[in-house]
């Protein structure tokens, strides 16, 4: 009977820890487009692709997933879902939808930017194919872009979001449990520090 809470039953824990022991962070496969060409770095685990991303696609990537009932499996390896009752995650959410408004060339830069785990990348012409995925940093990022659409269906900024996408293989399941753990343990920032520095 709590609004906005999102309640997990032990299977489903159980699964998404199976997901994390097996280096399977997701359970759908998705396009993501790109404008430029990604930078590709490989690595021992597998390969990280750098991107730029309108934020138009993120949109599109979260109403498919919430049109066929897979909103999360989107976020599977993500540590939280959607924060959007406190006066912080509310506050984060303004200046965002702001930023979206009134200065959409700025969102690149101002924003941490969207991290997606999967098992395999495939390129096909201007997009990736990502296989098994999800979204294991930038739940907040992804649904309050969604939720600016769904706000304001006419508009289409100008606006791109930094998408970093991990491609893990099969002998890499250790790691995708410390990538999203370490992307999402920042701390928050008090203002004397930011002034002081």
């Amino acid at each position: 009977g709590m609004e906005h809470y999102d309640f997990f039953t032990h299977d489903v824990l159980i699964e998404r820890g199976q997901e994390f022991l097996d280096g399977q962070t997701g359970m759908g496969s998705f396009y993501i487009n790109f404008k430029e060409n990604p930078l590709k770095i490989n690595y021992d685990f597998g390969s990280v692709y750098l991107l730029n991303v309108e934020v138009k696609d993120i949109h599109r990537i979260v109403q498919n997933h919430k049109k066929n009932k897979k909103l999360k499996s989107l976020f599977a390896s993500n540590v939280r879902s959607y924060l959007n009752v406190k006066k912080r995650s509310k506050d984060i959410a303004r200046s965002m939808i702001h930023t979206l408004k009134n200065e959409p060339d700025r969102f690149l830069i101002y924003n941490n930017g969207i991290t997606i785990q999967c098992s395999k990348v495939v390129q096909e012409s201007q997009m990736l194919l990502l296989k098994r995925a999800s979204i294991s940093n930038g739940c907040q990022t992804a649904m309050n872009i969604n939720k600016f659409f769904e706000d304001n269906e006419n508009d289409n900024p100008n606006a791109e979001v930094m998408v970093t996408v991990i491609e893990l293989n099969k002998n890499s399941s250790t790691i995708a449990s410390k990538i999203a753990q370490s992307r999402n343990n920042q701390n928050p920032i008090d203002m004397r520090d930011l002034m002081s520095n």
